[in-house]
């Protein structure tokens, strides 16, 4: 609240970004707090359902995860996995090895008609020059995979 005050004159929108789980306790944070100047920020490596599964790498689950933070969800983390039920993987959308359905994930975006950023967060595991060049290739491999 402190923050949000010091920036009341500036063009500063301050998100909170979710950790290992689900989002509902960021929406719940994000509603106590009730600025039109907070939101949330949706780390899709964090997410994890009861089982301790990425929620984006199952069909039908996007949606929903998406529909819970709805309006308040402004800046999208987007990065690849590849390991189910350990650490977050920071690899590039559409990653030779990924399986997050990112059909379901631009649908569920669309649904909540999500107008803010996207960010593709730094790779581990592949060397810089390698990871951009991958990062590049996204909206491509995209239309490939998902324009049928």
């Amino acid at each position: 609240m402190e923050l949000l005050e010091k920036t009341r004159d500036l063009r500063v929108r301050l998100t909170v970004e979710n950790m290992r789980g689900s989002l509902r306790p960021y929406v719940a944070f994000v509603d106590k707090i009730g600025s039109e100047r907070f939101g949330m920020t949706v780390y899709i490596g964090h997410l994890r359902d009861a089982d301790g599964v990425n929620p984006m790498v199952k069909k039908g689950r996007a949606g929903k995860v998406f529909s819970q933070g709805g309006r308040r969800v402004w800046h999208v983390h987007l990065h690849d996995t590849f390991q189910l039920k350990t650490k977050p993987d920071h690899s590039p959308p559409i990653h030779r090895d990924g399986i997050i359905e990112w059909g379901e994930v631009f649908t569920a975006l669309r649904a909540i008609d999500y107008r803010g950023v996207f960010l593709f967060e730094d790779g581990r595991g592949e060397e810089p020059e390698q990871w951009i060049g991958l990062a590049a290739e996204f909206p491509n491999n995209f239309i490939a995979r998902y324009s049928q």
